[in-house]
């Protein structure tokens, strides 16, 4: 909600950080905000290493790695914009992709999740 309010109070795009898991989700809120508000948001959420993930492993299990959510998921519905990213190629483009949809047409919020070994690699 903090994000939506640095909009709201002075025209800047507000952005979020968060960890995996229950820190993923405790953004939830502030984005629904953002999605009825038409308020441009940015948040960026961490997620297991791809190598520890459910999808990685080829298993149909709720979680493989620790905290293991598919927020993108949860949060496609509510956001202009939703991606995991899978390198930091992928990163660097889906930021000044993720800004600019944000900002274009009828506003709101993006969501870009960074796995922990994207987090990890040099860029």
């Amino acid at each position: 909600m903090a994000a939506d309010a640095v909009w709201r109070t002075c025209g800047m795009v507000g952005v979020t950080v968060a960890t995996s898991g229950p820190g993923a989700t405790n953004l939830i809120t502030g984005i629904a905000c953002s999605w009825f508000d038409s308020i441009p948001t940015l948040h960026i959420t961490g997620q297991v290493n791809q190598r520890e993930s459910a999808e990685s492993l080829g298993v149909k299990v709720r979680q493989a790695g620790f905290q293991e959510t598919d927020i993108v998921d949860i949060c496609s519905s509510i956001t202009k914009y939703a991606i995991k990213v899978r390198s930091t190629k992928e990163l660097a483009e889906a930021l000044t992709t993720g800004m600019q949809i944000a900002i274009s047409g009828r506003m709101g919020p993006v969501l870009i999740d960074v796995p922990m070994d994207v987090q990890q690699a040099e860029c």
